[in-house]
């Protein structure tokens, strides 16, 4: 037997689907993914509300809802208080 070292990727992109798109975007974890239940069950979700269903600091929050916005999995239509969570849900 040969001791030989090879690699092993692990891919940090996903394709999915988008409306009539296809593209490859960062892979989410498990905590993103519940950020987006919730969202994809409660549009008109707080991020204090959040806070309180998912058992993690304000700026925790913010920091996941930054990356899914960016990452274009989220966009937020209308202000902080009336507006309401728009979400690429698989």
């Amino acid at each position: 037997m040969s001791n030989k070292i090879f690699p092993v990727l692990f891919p940090i992109y996903d394709m999915i689907n988008v409306g009539n798109k296809e593209g490859y975007k960062r892979s989410l974890n498990a905590r993103r993914k519940k950020i987006m239940d919730e969202m994809r069950n409660n549009p008109n979700i707080t991020q204090e509300e959040l806070v309180k269903i998912i058992g993690i600091k304000s700026t925790a929050i913010e920091d996941n809802i930054k990356f899914l916005k960016e990452n274009e999995y989220i966009e937020r239509k209308g202000s902080k208080k009336t507006g309401y969570w728009m979400g690429y849900f698989d």
